[in-house]
């Protein structure tokens, strides 16, 4: 076992408390009203050791975005055009209170974005390689931007619409709903590229 271990353990155990108090926060106000101090409290922990492992919130729910699409990326069935989607909307299901809560305030709006970003780049990486391959009609660069923009627009338009009737808890519906819409749209785009 390394030296490092407990530390390791340690820094794992104080950043989940932060993202924990970050989080149970968020379902009780605005996000802009929080402040570092609100977190460092509710973590109990002094307001040091919060900057120790983040800049500011900002960086901090980034950082816990980043976790999640991590996460959806490592549970992704191999070889599936899109397998991010299945994990991330099981991942939704699994915080679904805390989704719901947040979507009726205007921490929403930061949370989509958020999720929009992650969604784009993933879809980016993607049909990267596909431009890269010798021999192999690529998809232009504006072509994979707007495959990007259509597919993170349907994926979070299906996790809104599922949260505000409250059928964030099926994932695999929720999946093939947005892959109803992402899939077609996403080939229309890539096939209407100029030869």
């Amino acid at each position: 076992m390394s030296e490092n271990a407990p530390a390791d353990r340690r820094v794992r155990r104080t950043r989940a408390a932060l993202h924990n108090a970050l989080f149970a926060l968020m379902l009780e106000k605005d996000y802009d009203a929080i402040t570092v101090q609100d977190i460092a409290d509710r973590a109990d922990v002094v307001r040091s050791t919060f900057y120790m492992h983040f800049t500011d919130k900002d960086e901090m729910l980034r950082t816990a975005v980043a976790h999640v699409r991590d996460w959806a990326v490592a549970n992704a069935p191999p070889g599936v055009r899109f397998g991010f989607s299945e994990p991330l909307f099981r991942h939704a299901s699994e915080v679904g209170p805390v989704l719901r809560t947040v979507a009726q305030r205007q921490t929403w709006g930061l949370v989509h974005r958020l999720f929009s970003e992650i969604i784009g780049e993933l879809v980016r990486k993607e049909l990267l390689p596909a431009r890269q391959r010798a021999g192999t009609v690529a998809p232009d660069a504006v072509a994979v931007d707007a495959v990007a923009h259509l597919v993170s627009a349907a994926w979070t338009s299906v996790l809104t619409w599922s949260l505000e009737r409250d059928r964030a808890s099926d994932a695999a519906e929720m999946d093939r709903l947005f892959r109803a819409f992402a899939l077609p749209g996403a080939d229309a785009v890539l096939s209407a590229q100029p030869a």
